[in-house]
């Protein structure tokens, strides 16, 4: 397949072509056995390569490379504008508006078309660069989105494997680097592939020539695993670690038979048989059972040498909360015993208690100011209403500001230019709606900029300057229509005055030729002539020829005045539009631009005064509600309070109807009665000894309160205690052997060092089959990869050796251009290292010893030997930007005998594009394949919108 048409626009050094219906660099016939592209530097030929590259790809990889070889960063790629075309007249606007697009269309029909919108390549994948890309194949478009987050995506992108299919028959993680290594040689490139690149590196390119893939891949992965000191590390960490479990089993039988507990299993039985028979026996006493939880002391499923520390250790912990209950029984069974004395006395001094109380709570209702309160609470409220009514309008002042927060905008700049003289329609309206919204702010806002003492008179209204300045402006088209007309009369007047002079000199010069045969005008055939038309040079009466001759040199004067006369006119003109434009750009357009910045700064300004004013009210109401709110939530606590107590003394619920003082007086007298019969009642009945004033009996209370706990009647509590104490006494009996069994269980818990030598063997021995059974598998590993290594290499050293050692191709290409008088044959040969370029005997690496421009031939050499020999790839072209770099004449004339031998051959089907700054070059090559297939393109200069490009 070839390229036959490539269709560029907005990309890189390409605009916009005027030349073409869509705006396109259109290069057609590309499909020649040879096309030519033909220019001085920087006019768009290697960008001309880079736009079929990043119609593929997506990239570019010389500019790829430069952040790849630590030239720039990503910040300042990213900020570079060097995706898109970008003209030096561009607005901003034009910049945005610009897409580049890049089409390819091949002789089979596919056809390839990507579109983008961003400034500058992915560099990220946070770069948000987006591009379009469309394949045409079999009748059927394709549309997919590349995305610079697509790179973090575990598979690649269906547009790639759309391509590779396309052009390499199958699918490639590689494709891109495969495809234009084997079909395009940059001006980098040639140099880059032999002193910049490693042999490692070499080969790697030779080897997708060759289509030896799946080969150095199987190389490439066997040598990582093979140099890698992972394997290694690991099959020793694992070796060490089978010897250490080994060592530290050893130590821990030593200690389990010093210590006489058996064997492992004897070991680990003996705990799970005496851990059960201790809950069982917790189990017996309920009362411990219930405040242990019980669900905590289960067993796991199995007690094994990993957790039966962690068991033991639990359980001494719990020792801990058994000891501390058992303390606690002992205490509260004594407690008990001190509690069971006289409680008649407490009981009754209690109710006395309770009596003193309520009176001091009624006495204190009786003694507040109940009504003032409430008067104040109602006028709180009222407050609070009034403040919320005055915020909720000012709130609403507020939202309004936002309808005016346009006033900043400068969107009128571009209304209005003072180097032009020019006023857009535009400017009328947004000075009119600015002056419009300026008068509805002064009457929404009057009575805020009354306060604030800002008074503002409304601008001068502009219909009568519009009106003004429309008539200037129809003055000026009239002068503008006139100086184009005039200019139209001038030319007219000049072309006809250039032919018929050449006419009448014509005419003259055939009079002068024949006069003795002239008898009339040879034009109109006239024979007598008035005297005007003779002028004074002549008479009536002179012969005929010179009556002819005098009246041509009249008429070519009469010309060249009217040609005078016509551009005087057209100076006078432009003298007449440059005054007027001096009287808009004074009169009109500075004081407008000036009227729109007074009125935008006094909207401005008052705008930012009313806002602060609102501002300042909102706090102000703010502050004094939040004052408001605190004093009324301190009275309503207070009275909310006071009625709850009113409600529970009183038992009325008509708290604020005014009587409320009158019905407190009335339960504090009935209060106060009982009080004097309780002191009765006490005194006869001989339960006190003393005068019972409330201060003796808090005494009495409170030395009876060490001595008594409890509640209820004397004999309730007598019987409770009793039966508390035995209870008591029944737990502590039924502890003793739960004590004596975790003891015997904690006697079974190993010592810090032996519990550090259990836990190391248990995360050791948990995993010891694993251990061993992988360090098997990774010395079988190690082994297969060393031998696999080894096979692939001697693969790919024999396989390089027979088909790049002593390339026909690559040497007849070779010593045709001739760069050496003594290196006149190449070989290419591969060892474990990679592959490198020598001279015949295979003693000398000739990139060691060749300058630049040899260099530049021999990679030429490589990659047309290689490029017109290898098969992998469907594309049957190869591209060279600027090969004849560093060349001199006899080689540029070999190379000319290379490419036209090509086209001779049987490999005439591999079509070339090449580019060239010479353009002797260009000529020659021209004339060499005059009667062969060629096509040729010169770049001929460059304008505002890009290359200006002639087919040849």
């Amino acid at each position: 397949m070839n390229l036959k048409k490539v269709k560029i626009k907005n990309f890189r050094g390409y605009g916009q072509n005027q030349e073409s219906d869509d705006n396109s660099y259109i290069f057609e016939n590309l499909d020649q056995g040879l096309v030519v592209l033909n220019g001085f530097n920087g006019f768009g030929k290697t960008s001309f390569y880079e736009a079929i590259e990043w119609c593929l790809t997506d990239n570019i990889s010389r500019l790829h490379a430069l952040r790849e070889r630590g030239l720039y960063d990503a910040n300042t790629l990213k900020r570079s504008s060097y995706l898109k075309f970008i003209s030096p007249v561009d607005t901003v606007r034009d910049r945005e508006q610009r897409t580049a697009e890049v089409e390819l269309e091949f002789d089979n029909g596919v056809r390839v078309r990507r579109t983008t919108s961003s400034n500058f390549l992915s560099v990220t994948e946070r770069d948000r660069y987006e591009s379009s890309l469309h394949v045409h194949q079999d009748g059927d478009w394709q549309s997919f989105v590349c995305k610079s987050e697509d790179r973090l995506l575990p598979a690649e992108p269906t547009w790639e494997v759309q391509l590779t299919r396309i052009f390499l028959g199958s699918y490639d993680s590689g494709w891109k680097e495969q495809l234009f290594k084997a079909h395009f040689l940059s001006q980098e490139g040639m140099n880059d592939f032999l002193r910049s690149s490693t042999a490692g590196d070499r080969r790697s390119i030779l080897i997708r020539l060759l289509n030896l893939i799946p080969l150095e891949q199987i190389f490439d992965k066997s040598k990582v695993i093979k140099d890698s000191t992972r394997l290694s590390n690991k099959i020793n960490q694992l070796t060490t670690s089978i010897e250490t479990a080994v060592t530290q089993r050893y130590q821990i039988d030593d200690i389990f038979r010093a210590r006489n507990w058996g064997t492992f299993e004897e070991y680990l039985s003996n705990i799970k048989e005496s851990y059960s028979l201790l809950i069982e026996l917790i189990k017996q006493s309920s009362a411990y059972a219930e405040e242990l939880n019980l669900q905590e002391w289960e067993l796991p499923d199995a007690i094994t040498l990993n957790n039966s520390s962690a068991v033991l250790q639990k359980l001494s912990m719990k020792k801990e909360l058994i000891l501390a209950k058992q303390q606690r029984t002992n205490q509260q069974s004594i407690q008990i015993g001190k509690s069971m004395q006289p409680l008649e006395r407490l009981i009754r001094f209690e109710e006395r208690l309770i009596i003193h109380k309520r009176w001091e709570r009624l006495n204190d209702l009786a003694n507040l100011n109940l009504s003032a309160d409430l008067v104040r609470s109602k006028d709180l409220q009222e407050t609070k209403s009034s403040l919320e009514t005055q915020k909720s309008t000012i709130q609403v002042k507020k939202s309004q500001l936002n309808q005016w927060s346009h006033v900043n905008s400068l969107v009128w700049r571009h209304t209005i230019d003072e180097q032009s003289a020019s006023i857009v329609d535009d400017y009328w309206v947004i000075y009119s709606d600015l002056r419009r919204d300026y008068s509805a702010f002064l009457k929404t806002f009057s009575s805020e900029i009354a306060d604030l003492g800002f008074e503002r008179a409304l601008p001068a209204d502009i219909t009568e300057k519009r009106t003004s300045y429309n008539d200037q402006i129809k003055t000026r088209s009239f002068l503008q229509s006139q100086v184009q007309t005039k200019n139209g009369v001038l030319n007219v007047l000049s072309g006809m005055n250039t032919e018929y002079s050449r006419v009448l000199d014509e005419v003259k010069s055939y009079i002068l030729k024949n006069q003795d045969s002239i008898d009339k005008c040879p034009v109109c055939l006239t024979e007598s002539f008035p005297e005007i038309h003779v002028g004074g040079i002549a008479t009536a009466d002179s012969p005929i020829p010179d009556q002819l001759i005098a009246i041509i040199g009249h008429t070519l004067s009469l010309g060249d005045q009217k040609l005078k006369d016509v551009s005087d006119e057209i100076t006078g003109l432009h003298t007449d539009l440059a005054a007027l434009s001096k009287v808009i750009r004074e009169q009109f357009v500075t004081p407008l631009i000036d009227m729109m910045h007074h009125l935008q700064s006094d909207f401005r300004e008052l705008h930012q005064r009313v806002t602060q004013f609102i501002d300042e009210r909102v706090l102000a109401i703010t502050q004094e509600q939040q004052a408001i709110q605190t004093q009324l939530k301190v009275l309503t606590d207070r009275l909310d309070k006071d009625k709850l107590q009113y409600e529970i003394l009183t038992g009325k619920d008509d708290f604020g109807l005014g009587n409320e003082k009158k019905q407190v007086l009335a339960v504090l007298e009935e209060v106060s009665k009982e009080i004097k019969f309780w002191e009765e009642e006490m005194i006869t009945s001989g339960l006190v000894d003393f005068e019972p004033s409330i201060e003796r009996v808090i005494e009495e209370m409170d030395s009876l309160k060490t001595q008594i706990e409890g509640i209820g009647s004397f004999q309730d509590q007598l019987n409770k205690l009793e039966q508390d104490s035995s209870a008591k006494k029944e737990e502590i009996q039924k502890i003793v052997p739960v004590i004596d069994l975790i003891d015997r269980l904690l006697g079974y818990m190993p010592g810090e060092h032996e519990q550090k030598l259990l836990e190391d063997y248990v995360s050791l021995t948990g995993s010891m089959e694993n251990y061993q059974e992988n360090l098997d598998q990774l010395i079988r590993y190690k082994n297969d990869t060393n031998t696999i290594n080894g096979i692939a290499l001697d693969t790919l050293q024999r396989v390089v050796t027979e088909q790049l050692e002593n390339n026909k191709m690559v040497n007849w290409i070779y010593k045709l251009v001739y760069p050496h008088p003594h290196y006149k044959e190449i070989r290419m040969n591969g060892d474990r290292n990679g592959i490198n370029v020598k001279d015949i005997t295979g003693n000398v690496i000739l990139d060691h010893l060749f300058s630049s421009a040899q260099l530049n031939i021999l990679a030429l050499s490589i990659f047309l030997g290689l490029g017109l020999t290898q098969k992998f790839s469907n594309w049957d072209q190869l591209f060279l930007d600027d090969p004849i770099q560093s060349m001199d004449d006899i080689k540029i004339l070999s190379f000319i005998d290379v490419l036209r031998a090509i086209s001779d051959s049987n490999f005439r089907k591999r079509s070339l594009i090449i580019s060239t700054h010479d353009d002797n070059f260009a000529k020659l090559l021209a004339i060499k394949y005059r009667n062969k297939s060629l096509t040729q393109y010169n770049f001929i200069g460059y304008g505002s919108q890009g290359p200006l490009i002639q087919r040849v």
